[in-house]
Formats: C-alpha cells, sequence, structure tokens
C-alpha cells in the first residue's frame, strides 16, 4: 500500500488525477484487506482519495471520503492530535471551495488551535494565513 500511495502522489505532480485516485482507491482496498477498516491507514488513503477528488471538482465526494478519514483519526488519536489538525485543514479547504465560509472557518479555527497545542508554528501560520483570506481571527481558546 505505500508503494501504491508514493505512486499516487507521482501522479498528483504530474496532474494525472484519474490515474492519482486509481491508485490511492487500490490502496484503500490492500489497506482495509490488512488492517481492517478502522486503521489510521484507512484514514491516510481517504485522505489521499479526497484529495484526488477535490483536484477533480467532485467535492461531494471528497467531503464524504474526508469525513470518513476524520472519524478514524480522531476515534484513534483524539481531537488535539497533528495528523487529525492536517485533516481538518484539508476540511476547511474543502470548504472553503464550496463557499461555505462560515464551516470553513470553524475547521481552520480547530486546526490552528491544535497547531498552537502542537507548537507546530509553520503549521499555524500556514492556517492562519487560511483564516486571514477568510477575513477572520482565531484565539487560540478554538
Amino acid at each position: 500500500p505505500k508503494t501504491l500511495s508514493l505512486q499516487g502522489q507521482i501522479y498528483f505532480g504530474q496532474g494525472k488525477l484519474a490515474e492519482a485516485l486509481d491508485v490511492h482507491e487500490k490502496a484503500k482496498t490492500l489497506r482495509i484487506e490488512v488492517f481492517g477498516e478502522d486503521h489510521l491507514e484507512v484514514a491516510a488513503s481517504l485522505s489521499n482519495i479526497s484529495k484526488a477528488l477535490m483536484m477533480q471538482g467532485k467535492l461531494h465526494d471528497a467531503k464524504m471520503a474526508l469525513d470518513s478519514a476524520l472519524h478514524i483519526q480522531r476515534r484513534h488519536l483524539g481531537r488535539r492530535h497533528k495528523y487529525v489538525a492536517f485533516t481538518e485543514e484539508g476540511m476547511g479547504n474543502l470548504l472553503k471551495q464550496e463557499g461555505r465560509n462560515e464551516e470553513a472557518v470553524q475547521y481552520f479555527q480547530k486546526a490552528l488551535s491544535t497547531a498552537r497545542h502542537v507548537e507546530d508554528t509553520l503549521f499555524a501560520e500556514r492556517v492562519q494565513k487560511s483564516l486571514d483570506a477568510l477575513g477572520t481571527t482565531c484565539d487560540s481558546t478554538a
């Protein structure tokens, strides 16, 4: 599955979105066979699938995949983990692309709060820029 995920990332970089999606779907299937459906490796595949779908403009399907990934991550890692925050940021970006800015802000605020909690300054700055682009600020208690 890791080799497939790497191949999918290469396809992303080449702009071959259909191929990337196909490879990430195969990686997800293999990860489910090996680890079961409720595993962080499956969540990683779902995040990659969501990215491919989002880049193809299939936002509804992308959101469903990202929701599933986030659910698995929160169950295994809790709400204050860096990987959860990355996925929350992704959800914020997806919702922003859909024009659902108020919901996007909520996800960006969660991601920013976690980034500050785990003291990841670069990630916090990136999320803050997303919030700034929406004309919103966030305090660290979100």
